[in-house]
């Protein structure tokens, strides 16, 4: 049976080891300009040809007793330098890909906290990988500030956030195109944390210069900027839902860190819907790390998905069932992972700190099923929709800290 399948992607995955491909000197790409001349473009390679990892590429290793087989063909992209910490965004289509280079944002930047600094020595950098090799976008933008890659993607552009020297911070979207931004947010506060939302809109945390706590915001086309105060805590890293009348947030407070279930309706907040403590402490670092393994949802329209995490409570990824209002955890190891798309068998594919592997959907609220392997190494995958192929992957190349090999994935089940 033929098994479509579509993937998130996660940031989490420092921890994982690097993958074997073959080394070759890149090619100039199409730079979204920061203010700084010293800010070092990324740059991309076509290869015709990449060593895989070794290991069950082709099917799941003989003998796993399972319902479940993978078969995979890989099409390797070519490799693209980043800034060792970022890993790209992807447009829904699987058309374009934006990159981090140069110099890595602080922590303090990345988490929007006191002490940010502007990121004048980092570089976003635009791909054309529609084709068989990324390929060099010819237009770029101009006139821009230091800039960092955003969160979210979609069919017209990605999230970019700006963070300025006198300590606000700014939200805006490339143009995959044009490489030119448009602003959403661009005034004296701090907005970061962006993501979007199925109505077009924009989600992000808020709060001013030198302030403690951030409210949250939500900016949807044809209705005025609503917000929502968190009471005794802080509101972070929002994170994507499939429902148009529902967002998903962490908020901080005293006694730990929550996440949140939003009803929204005609782009005003309408009531708290679920909170379940995950945590018992407030460190934003921890809501970083959830954040950034939550993955796309995918085009406004499709079957519902669940939001899928690192959950700090078991450990591992695991996915949220909206109906149930709790998290089923998914394998053990897992730090990334996305369901199967409608029309194929349930379950997640995950990375895990050495591989990639699918894990099939046992029951609502219990552990998933046993993890069948389909690559041997720790690929990071990034769902795309209605592209040639159903997945990208992206993998460090071994002892060369700023590259990233880019892989697209065929999947079939049989």
């Amino acid at each position: 049976m033929k098994t479509l399948v579509t993937m998130t992607f996660a940031a989490v995955l420092a921890c994982a080891s690097g993958c074997v491909v073959e080394q070759r000197e890149p090619g100039r790409g199409v730079v979204v300009r920061p203010t700084s001349p010293s800010g070092r473009p990324a740059r991309a390679v076509a290869p015709p040809k990449a060593t895989l990892p070794q290991g069950p590429v082709a099917k799941p290793a003989v003998g796993m007793t399972t319902s479940a087989s993978v078969n995979v063909t890989l099409h390797p992209l070519g490799t693209v330098l980043y800034d060792g910490q970022a890993l790209p965004l992807v447009s829904p289509d699987g058309r374009f890909m934006a990159v981090q280079c140069g110099e890595a944002p602080t922590w303090p930047t990345i988490l929007a906290e006191d002490g940010a600094q502007p990121v004048n020595r980092t570089t976003v950098t635009l791909f054309d990988i529609s084709g068989s090799a990324a390929r060099a976008l010819s237009t770029g933008a101009s006139g821009l500030g230091g800039i960092m890659l955003g969160r979210a993607a979609d069919s017209e552009g990605f999230l970019v956030e700006a963070p300025q020297r006198d300590g606000s911070r700014w939200i805006g979207k490339v143009n995959w195109l044009t490489g030119e931004v448009g602003w959403a947010a661009r005034d004296e506060n701090v907005n970061a944390h962006a993501v979007l939302t199925p109505a077009g809109g924009v989600l992000f945390a808020r709060r001013a210069i030198g302030g403690k706590n951030a409210v949250l915001v939500l900016h949807e086309p044809g209705h005025n900027e609503d917000t929502r105060e968190a009471a005794d805590g802080s509101y972070l890293f929002p994170m994507p839902s499939s429902e148009r009348d529902i967002v998903y947030t962490l908020r901080t407070h005293a006694g730990g860190t929550d996440f949140e279930v939003l009803r929204v309706k005609d782009g005003r907040f309408e009531s708290s819907v679920i909170r379940r403590n995950l945590a018992g402490t407030s460190d934003p670092l921890l809501a970083h790390q959830m954040a950034v393994t939550a993955g796309p949802m995918g085009p406004t329209g499709r079957e519902h998905r669940s939001l899928v995490c690192l959950s700090p409570r078991h450990g591992r990824i695991a996915a949220f069932d909206l109906s149930a209002g709790l998290f089923e955890p998914l394998a053990p190891g897992t730090v990334a992972a996305a369901a199967a798309p409608e029309g194929s068998s349930p379950g997640y594919f995950c990375t895990t700190g050495d591989s990639l592997v699918f894990v099939p959907k046992v029951g609502t609220g219990s552990e998933s099923g046993v993890a069948v392997p389909v690559l041997s190494s720790p690929y990071v995958p990034r769902a795309t929709w209605g592209a040639p192929g159903n997945l990208l992957l992206v993998g460090p190349v071994k002892n060369v800290p700023d590259k990233l090999e880019i892989l697209r994935v065929t999947l079939a089940g049989e």
